[in-house]
């Protein structure tokens, strides 16, 4: 009942409003519960892996985690950014991947000064950044800010 409330508001925000949406095939249904269940289950079991690590982690185990974070976070950037951008400038020929590039290394600069502008700290008690009298929990923040600029 409430999953229908909320689609019922969406689609009148996308749609007229005599114009209502309702999932009334059965393949529509089960592939709505597909939509939501696959990725809550995704994040379900992502987040109670770190019951298995009670204890600290391994350098190995560690190194092999961070890779395949980075990894994730590299196809993600590429498939929701980069390849809807050289989408866009599909018309302008052998050329369009120029303001794409120049627009990614514009962001890397930009990420890499606020970097070095900006003091925070990392979970493991590394401070980067200028001095400042901010405490922990501020520079913390600021590390939180700077991951979800992009």
């Amino acid at each position: 009942m409430i999953l229908k409330r909320i689609l019922d508001r969406a689609a009148g925000m996308m749609w007229p409003e005599n114009h209502k949406y309702e999932i009334t095939d059965r393949k529509e249904q089960t592939a709505m519960w597909n939509i939501i269940i696959i990725p809550f289950l995704g994040t379900v079991l992502g987040a109670a892996s770190v019951f298995l690590f009670k204890k600290e982690m391994g350098q190995k185990t560690q190194r092999a985690l961070t890779g395949f974070a980075s990894g994730v976070m590299v196809s993600a950037s590429f498939f929701s950014l980069l390849l809807p951008a050289l989408d866009q400038t599909e018309d302008m020929g052998k050329l369009g991947f120029l303001p794409v590039s120049v627009g990614f290394g514009i962001g890397m600069l930009f990420l890499l000064v606020m970097d070095m502008i900006t003091p925070h700290m990392h979970l493991d008690k590394n401070e980067e950044g200028p001095r400042s009298g901010l405490k922990r929990t501020t520079k913390l923040v600021l590390a939180v800010t700077l991951h979800n600029l992009p």
